[in-house]
């Protein structure tokens, strides 16, 4: 699948090149390809076209840092998120998983 995205995957900033860079950053991920896979989402949070998916996406890239031991830029992904300016968000799944996130990361430091 991954290398099957990699063809796919465009320079477009439209809606289905933003689904697509998503998955391909999963992927990556999941390959434990973190810094390629931030590289990747970061374009999708360059899309206005894309904005509904970047909680989502943040959430992963916060999941990345921490394996890339970054903890410092992981806690502040999950602190947005958390703190979102928009009270719709403050009870949305990724904001109670960001909270969960940052609550574990913290624990882990102390």
């Amino acid at each position: 699948a991954l290398e099957i995205l990699k063809k796919v995957n465009s320079d477009s900033k439209d809606f289905l090149s933003s689904l697509v860079k998503v998955q391909l950053g999963t992927l990556l991920a999941e390959k434990k390809d973190c810094l390629a896979a931030i590289k990747t989402w970061d374009q999708v949070l360059a899309s206005k076209d894309s904005e509904f998916l970047h909680p989502s996406v943040k959430l992963k890239k916060g999941l990345c840092f921490e394996i890339l031991n970054d903890k410092a830029k992981a806690q502040e992904i999950y602190s947005q998120l958390k703190n979102s300016g928009n009270p719709e968000n403050k009870d949305s799944a990724v904001a109670k998983s960001a909270e969960k996130y940052l609550r574990l990361l913290r624990s882990k430091e102390n």
